[in-house]
């Protein structure tokens, strides 16, 4: 990832993308360009990178959910729902977990979970001392389906670039004013100018991207415009243009998280990069007195910008 020098210097906090659903140039408020990648070539290179953004996300059968696990966090599925939890090393030992549920409104209570595109690896579980509680050989695949979750209306789940990604699939005769749904876990919700609903979500931001909508007819792609549309009560349904009603249609919205790096003055970002452990490192300069908030060699400010590396564990 390589960081325009012109737009690094913030007058606020400057966010960084963490690993938690995605190291995705879309959650950072820092734009991604071409210039000079200043990160020492042997813990950041495009093809460490790139393959960091193509690891798929996979999913497996778990007591009537199924469940994908990556290094910053946790997706469960439900017919009905699905809650993503983050999984930094802090959060694991705090009783207050932070995580995002969207539960799909007057869905289709028979709807049920279904995989598909199964997988040649397996997952194995060797936890504890007695071998009659591992787990071996556990299916996974990379995508599941809730089918009919609302009249003549799919739902596929699936991962890409370390997102979560789902897709209704929205077949003649189904409407997609009949989807909404509500959103626990977040202290606030807003839809940015940029079509975004952002999610406050502990010290973290969920983002459910714009979404984005399509029918394939006659072999070509016609967008279709689409938004999210705040509801009473703190819910959100779909708005869709005109669409070719005798066709499918495509609607495709991402969920990603982002945290913040920063504090009240300004930081400069010149390096991010990775270790064999999935780790981030990201190095700069702050004016700030009250970076970082914890835990840092040097407890004041100590001239006028202090250099800085922080590490981001898995």
């Amino acid at each position: 990832m390589r960081l325009a020098a012109d737009q690094l210097l913030r007058r606020f906090i400057a966010p960084v993308p963490f690993l938690l659903i995605a190291i995705v140039s879309a959650l950072a408020a820092l734009p991604v360009s071409d210039a000079e990648d200043t990160t020492p070539a042997h813990h950041s290179t495009p093809n460490r990178s790139e393959s960091i953004h193509s690891l798929p996300l996979t999913f497996e059968r778990s007591e009537g959910k199924f469940i994908s696990r990556t290094p910053g966090y946790t997706v469960a599925l439900e017919p009905r729902q699905v809650t993503v939890t983050l999984r930094s090393s802090a959060e694991r030992h705090s009783s207050k977990t932070p995580f995002v549920r969207m539960r799909l409104l007057d869905s289709n209570a028979f709807s049920a979970l279904s995989p598909e595109e199964p997988l040649s690896g397996k997952a194995n579980y060797f936890i504890g001392n007695d071998p009659a509680k591992w787990r071996t050989n556990v299916a996974l695949f990379g995508k599941v389906r809730v089918s009919s979750i609302y009249k003549n209306v799919d739902l596929v789940y699936y991962g890409k670039q370390q997102q979560l990604e789902y897709d209704f699939v929205i077949q003649p005769g189904g409407d997609p004013g009949a989807i909404r749904f509500s959103v626990d876990g977040a202290s606030h919700t807003r839809i940015a100018p940029n079509g975004d609903l952002n999610l406050g979500v502990g010290g973290s931001r969920a983002i459910l991207h714009q979404p984005v909508a399509y029918q394939i007819i006659d072999g070509r792609r016609h967008n279709i415009a689409a938004g999210f549309l705040p509801l009473p009560g703190g819910r959100f349904g779909l708005r869709v243009a005109q669409y070719e009603r005798k066709s499918p249609l495509i609607i495709d919205p991402v969920l990603a998280y982002s945290t913040y790096l920063g504090g009240s003055d300004d930081e400069g970002v010149f390096g991010i990069g990775f270790d064999d452990d999935g780790n981030i490192y990201v190095a700069g300069e702050t004016a700030s007195r009250n970076f970082p908030e914890k835990g840092g060699v040097q407890g004041s400010l100590g001239g006028g910008y202090d250099a800085f590396v922080s590490k981001f564990n898995s």
